[in-house]
């Protein structure tokens, strides 16, 4: 396990909140195009695809 010896920079990107999550899966098991979706909510296509695949594993 790797152990952290100095304070980061920056925390990173801010993640997807859990209620942008739920719109993106409602509007993709509506069958709403995936392109679509993606410009709405203003995610990356890989943004995308890991929520998806996230939910099918629940």
């Amino acid at each position: 396990m790797t152990r952290l010896t100095r304070q980061l920079a920056s925390p990173g990107r801010p993640g997807i909140p859990e209620k942008t999550r739920d719109a993106v899966i409602n509007a993709f098991n509506q069958g709403e195009n995936c392109t679509e979706i993606i410009r709405r909510f203003q995610i990356s296509k890989s943004s995308f695809y890991r929520i998806i695949k996230q939910e099918e594993h629940r």
